[in-house]
């Protein structure tokens, strides 16, 4: 996958996605990709922690990764600019770090662009990231570490006019959400359509919050191909799930009344840097999906 294939937005609040503008004067069948500049660098943290730090000339994006738990911090007052980035990590730390370019090389375009292809600049950045997590998870403290920079110069591409299968109506998805303090915790069990002789079904717990001007999001993830860890009824007004570790205990979906629906149990799970958090219970909003089919909250008085 190409870089701006891989393009890490920004989030702000809790799940705003920042979309990269398309020039709409290209002729029909085309469109034109504008230019996109952001930095990259990985380092090792403690406790088995992999950071990654992306820089984009309006926010600095941090992320630690260990397994299928991760943190994120996204800082909208950081800034990548004329190879320097910089970002104040409000109780967690900071990064200062000067680019110095050791090589550089031109990828080919995508089969579908014209235009020169992206070029990488690789080097070291120097100057400080120390970052401290919450519950001493993880830490890093260094002056200096590898990374690049990636410059997408503006290209003219054809659009994809294949027709893309809709497997909406054989999956199954069950979506709960609560308020935390200043934030909002958030669950989902998606089992997709057969694929590969598998079924395979995701969870994703998470947990969002503002500090300043910075958001930071705790998720743990897990998998599993056994049907039975999530079922939901035809029309969904009930549903269960039973996640597979490091998720401990189930929940329940159920109809009250013909607009009430609970989320209960004991379903929880060790968010990185919080803890033992409980994904169920009386405050907790949710709604369960057979295909396009929904029942339950729409989460929108929660996040008003």
């Amino acid at each position: 996958m190409t870089a701006r294939g891989r393009l890490l937005v920004f989030v702000c609040a809790l799940t705003a996605l920042m979309a990269l503008p398309v020039d709409v004067s290209a002729k029909p069948g085309y469109f034109v990709a504008p230019r996109f500049h952001y930095a990259k660098i990985v380092l090792r943290g403690s406790n088995g922690y992999h950071l990654r730090i992306h820089g984009f000339p309006g926010n600095v994006d941090i992320s630690a990764e260990k397994g299928n738990a991760e943190v994120g911090y996204y800082s909208s007052s950081g800034t990548f600019r004329h190879d320097r980035i910089r970002a104040k990590l409000p109780g967690v730390g900071m990064v200062d770090l000067r680019f110095q370019e050791q090589r550089r090389s031109r990828e080919e375009p995508a089969d579908n662009c014209t235009g020169p292809g992206e070029l990488v600049r690789s080097g070291f950045f120097k100057g400080r990231v120390r970052i401290q997590g919450e519950r001493d998870y993880t830490r890093v403290n260094v002056r200096s570490a590898r990374g690049k920079i990636f410059d997408d110069p503006k290209q003219t591409c054809r659009r994809d006019g294949r027709a893309r299968h809709s497997a909406a109506a054989q999956e199954e998805l069950v979506e709960a959400a609560a308020r935390r303090g200043r934030g909002f915790l958030s669950f989902s069990a998606n089992e997709w359509m057969p694929f590969a002789g598998s079924r395979p079904v995701f969870f994703h717990a998470h947990l969002a919050r503002l500090r300043s001007k910075m958001l930071i999001t705790n998720s743990v993830d897990a998998y599993t191909e056994d049907p039975k860890d999530v079922v939901v009824g035809r029309p969904p007004l009930a549903a269960s799930v039973e996640p597979p570790k490091p998720f401990t205990g189930t929940a329940i979906f159920q109809r009250e009344s013909d607009e009430t629906f609970t989320w209960l149990g004991d379903l929880a799970v060790e968010l990185p840097g919080i803890g033992p958090v409980a994904f169920a219970g009386p405050g907790f909003e949710a709604k369960a999906c057979t295909g396009r089919i929904c029942k339950g909250s729409d989460f929108s008085e929660l996040l008003s």
